[in-house]
């Protein structure tokens, strides 16, 4: 994955309110692997009904999962250590 791409994510929402309660960050796990966290407000209706579809376990250290909490309006993405590029793209996919 090229890392512009989720920088245009973050600039496209950047009008000086959401980027002081929105956000992205990304850490990484002792399991090893990777958590992204993504609060916003505009996430396009019909994509919580299809995150779950999304999941992808293909063994303990090679998975992407995804957990959209509604009432907190962000979306957690568990992944293993070598699929950290793989969850983004899927994410900005859920966008379009």
């Amino acid at each position: 994955m090229n890392i512009s791409k989720i920088e245009a994510w973050f600039k496209d929402r950047c009008d000086g309110d959401w980027e002081h309660q929105g956000g992205i960050t990304i850490e990484t796990t002792d399991n090893p692997g990777w958590y992204i966290l993504i609060e916003f407000d505009d996430l396009k209706h019909g994509v919580d009904s299809t995150i779950k579809e999304r999941n992808i376990l293909r063994s303990n250290s090679d998975f992407v999962m995804f957990n959209y909490q509604e009432e907190a309006q962000s979306l957690g993405i568990s992944c293993g250590v070598n699929n950290l590029s793989e969850a983004l793209e899927i994410f900005l996919g859920l966008e379009d």
